[in-house]
């Protein structure tokens, strides 16, 4: 937290058992210490902490199962969302829960892995925006490069997710956490800390 701009919140990487030195422990020292959301991989790793009395927001990173949906509905789990079928699925199942269901849509600016496509994300957030038993909450992406001291991949990926951002504002929607950082682009590039940075390795 000491050279942490003011403002900017934190959310903790505990996946994989917070990097193998325990998910639990480091999760309490974290939001202690004033992290705003812990983040993890699987379901499995986040139905853990809850059963462990963790009450925190917890960020499921990656695409869920359609058979994961509902239970993410039940143990109030903040998934990413990067297509419309998972949108209009967990839209669905929160209505019939009676619950407006806060999600982050993941935006895929050139690490490959998951997300929509940059310049196609207007169109997935207006589908969330519509969805009356879902909030868009955040959005992000992730550093292919971040830590590498050629920054041009990062660069590249952080204008596209500006590109994003514009286009998804010009629709009239109101994004509260945008967040595109982990450690090393926390460490190396503070004009891309937004709203949140993502704190792990």
């Amino acid at each position: 937290n000491r050279d942490k701009p003011a403002g900017l919140q934190i959310l903790s990487v505990v996946k994989d058992e917070a990097y193998g030195h325990g998910a639990l422990p480091v999760a309490r020292t974290a939001l202690a210490c004033g992290a705003s959301f812990l983040a993890l991989s699987t379901l499995e790793e986040a139905v853990a902490l809850r059963d462990r009395g963790v009450r925190a927001r917890l960020l499921l990173l990656g695409d869920r199962e359609e058979k994961e949906l509902p239970w993410c509905i039940d143990y109030d789990l903040t998934c990413c969302v990067s297509e419309p079928y998972s949108v209009a699925v967990l839209g669905q199942l929160a209505a019939r829960a009676g619950k407006r269901v806060a999600v982050h849509l993941k935006i895929n600016t050139g690490m490959n892995r998951y997300g929509v496509r940059w310049n196609e994300a207007a169109s997935l957030a207006a589908l969330i925006g519509s969805t009356k038993s879902l909030l868009l909450e955040g959005m992000l992406s992730h550093f292919a490069q971040s830590d590498e001291a050629d920054k041009t991949v990062a660069l590249q990926q952080l204008a596209r997710f500006e590109q994003a951002k514009r286009e998804i504002a010009g629709l009239g929607l109101a994004v509260k956490v945008t967040h595109l950082c982990n450690s090393g682009g926390f460490l190396d590039l503070p004009q891309a800390h937004f709203d949140m940075v993502r704190l792990g390795i």
